[in-house]
Order: C-alpha cells, then structure tokens, then sequence
C-alpha cells in the first residue's frame, strides 16, 4: 500500500535534512564540545575526555534532524548553535 503523497517530503527537504543531519550535526557538537573544553578547563585532556560524549550527542542531534518537519529549520538550529559556540571560542 502506497504512502500518501501529502505527506511525503520533497527532495529538496530529504537533501536537506540527511546534509544537516551528517554535517549540521557533527558541525554542532564538535563546536559544543570545544566550547564547553574552552570554558571549563582549556587543557589537551579535557578535550580528549570529550571524545566519548561525542558520538553519543551526533546520534542524537542526527535523530533530531529526522523530526523536525522542515530541513531549513533545523539548519538554522544547527546554525545558531554553531555560531554561539564559535563566539565563545573566539571571544
């Protein structure tokens, strides 16, 4: 039994989410991580120690890509927390 098409995504919203979903997300966590290591402790370990919760918050940030209905919005998310992460690291 075929799906209905009203609720099949474009192709251009699957492009979208499955690019934020790999890149968008591992872009915010990497960028958490430093931040959170530039705050707290600012040595090579800590940043090294943050390597185990790494992967566990890319697969949850690339299962959150999947939810959100609209891959230009979770673009902007992945976005918004890049970018504040990157101030705190370069201010």
């Amino acid at each position: 039994m075929p799906a209905k098409a009203k609720y099949l995504s474009s192709k251009w919203q699957r492009a979208s989410k499955v690019t934020a979903a790999i890149l968008g997300s591992y872009l915010a966590t990497m960028f958490i991580h430093m931040a959170a290591v530039q705050l707290a402790d600012k040595s090579a370990a800590a940043l090294m120690t943050t390597a185990y919760s790494t992967f566990l918050m890319w697969v949850a940030f690339m299962t959150l890509a999947f939810l959100v209905k609209k891959g230009w919005h979770i673009w902007a998310i992945y976005g918004g927390i890049t970018l504040v992460c990157s101030l705190i690291l370069f201010l």
